[in-house]
């Protein structure tokens, strides 16, 4: 109270001093008198400027305000919208007073639409979840976490006229389906975020569904049949041995992830016999890449940009994408991705156009050998601390580097917490003929990114190198890009500031 009447300011010489326990149990008549006698301006705001207050205060701290005094209490009790929101967080004092809490809410908030998010560990009481059954019809936006999903199954049978949002996780079992549901009573569902799915048989089509998350489902076909118009689908723990995927896409889907459920499961054999499509953002795990770049790659109409990324020495994720932008992430266990051999894909690689390295010092290897006719632009991301290992290992004069007889920009990345060493970036620079030969002719830029790249320039760089026409420093750092010309051309260095 004592925050209102600040925000009012109502505070006299003498402030007042209210403790919300004290007034949470004053008598409303002696609330009523103390705040004549001290000057409470209430009575002089219009209503949306008191309801406007009231819109500042946490649940339990509205309803210590309402029972401040009679003044106060109609005008909490004045605005549905001021109850229709319940959050667990930690300002709810005790679990026990949640029941309270909850129960005033639901009953002040009328008929209007609620909002009940409980993403905490403490299972609900008895009494709660008889109340969020009694009120279920109401629900707008749900956020449940670690709680019984034969719980959340009985709260979901009925129709729902307003609930937009559902999201269950941690459960402990899948969530059971209302046979009642369809496009009349769940008209304007969007997303869906269970365990898992129980469907009765007679369950109708329900089209407004465009976002599902479900883990551990085992027919895929049925949840494209029930959501037809779903645009965004997340299957978490999906084993490809018993789990049934569609061998179609419906027309409105965009994004499709599918993440495993051992480091043994092969989501890409779907593709040998499947009529998928390219999609803006799918996510798919495998135990090879092959079945995924013929499948990307097939028909491909123009170029195409390919970027691998070691997470860990646990997993590589493999990102393909063409000039519409559709994109495939493919992830692979570490001791499979080192495996493959590049050399055997070749043939799908000849429309490649861009190549990016995360962390090339663990899988650079797979560039060896190859040969990339339409590579135009090569990328190296220097964004761990084995630089100096790296370089004594894979920067060693070889027979065998890429070969990118196309290449136009061969560029190394450093993160923007991480200052350019002159030492490295100097050794990195005399190794460019171990990661990639263009032929008998240099390729135009190579272009060192990062803090305080410019300092190549005053440093120098003393032995001769022409295997590029220029050397870009982009120092991220002072904003500055300095061009560095081989020794033999007059003009020496150009720089400059942006």
């Amino acid at each position: 109270m004592v925050s209102v009447l600040d925000a009012l300011e109502t505070r006299n010489d003498e402030p007042p001093s209210i403790d919300c326990a004290i007034v949470s149990t004053m008598d409303p008549d002696f609330a009523q008198s103390w705040n004549r006698t001290h000057a409470d301006l209430l009575q002089r705001f219009p209503l949306e400027l008191r309801v406007s207050c009231l819109r500042w205060l946490e649940p339990e701290d509205v309803l210590s305000v309402s029972h401040v005094s009679r003044d106060w209490r109609a005008t909490s009790l004045s605005e549905p919208i001021l109850w229709d929101s319940f959050n667990l967080s930690l300002s709810i004092r005790t679990i026990g007073a949640v029941g309270d809490c909850i129960d005033a809410m639901l009953h002040r908030s009328r008929s209007v639409p609620f909002d009940f998010s409980w993403f905490r560990g403490a299972r609900m009481s008895a009494r709660v979840m008889a109340l969020l059954i009694e009120h279920a019809s109401r629900f707008r936006h749900v956020v449940l976490y670690n709680q019984s999903g034969s719980f959340v199954s009985n709260m979901l049978d009925r129709p729902m006229l307003y609930l937009r949002t559902l999201e269950a996780t941690g459960l402990d079992g899948p969530v059971q389906i209302s046979a009642t549901w369809n496009d009349s009573t769940v008209p304007h569902l969007r997303t869906l975020t269970l365990p898992g799915i129980l469907f009765p048989d007679n369950l109708a089509p329900i089209s407004s569904v465009r976002s599902l998350t479900l883990e551990n489902t085992d027919n895929c076909r049925r949840l494209f049949e029930t959501f037809p118009n779903v645009q965004t689908v997340n299957l978490q723990g999906v084993t490809s041995s018993t789990t049934l995927l569609p061998l179609e896409l419906p027309r409105s889907l965009v994004s499709f992830s599918i993440s495993a459920g051992t480091d043994d499961d092969d989501h890409s054999i779907i593709l040998q016999s499947s009529r998928w499509r390219r999609l803006r953002n799918m996510h798919l795990h495998s135990m090879s890449v092959a079945l995924s770049v013929h499948w990307f790659t097939n028909n491909l109409a123009g170029g195409w940009k390919l970027t691998l990324r070691c997470l860990s020495y646990d997993t590589v994720v493999i990102k393909m994408e063409d000039d519409e932008q559709h994109t495939l992430h493919n992830s692979i266990p570490y001791r499979y991705f080192r495996a493959v051999r590049f050399a055997d894909l070749e043939i799908h690689l000849t429309q490649l156009t861009a190549l990016t390295l995360a962390k090339p010092d663990e899988i650079i290897s797979c560039t060896y050998g190859l040969t990339l006719p339409a590579l135009r632009f090569f990328t190296l991301r220097l964004n761990n601390e084995r630089e100096t290992y790296w370089l004594r290992n894979w920067l060693l004069p070889r027979a065998d580097a890429l070969s990118a007889p196309a290449l136009r920009v061969l560029t190394f990345q450093y993160p923007q917490h991480r200052t350019v060493v002159v030492s490295v970036a100097l050794a990195v620079i005399s190794g460019v003929p171990s990661i990639i030969a263009t032929g008998d002719h240099p390729f135009p830029t190579l272009q060192f990114v990062g803090a305080g790249a410019s300092v190549l320039c005053k440093q120098g760089i003393y032995f001769e190198w022409n295997f590029c026409e220029q050397i870009e420093l982009e120092d991220t750092a002072t904003g500055s890009t300095v061009f560095l010309i081989p020794p033999r051309q007059p003009e020496g260095v150009q720089e400059i500031r942006d």
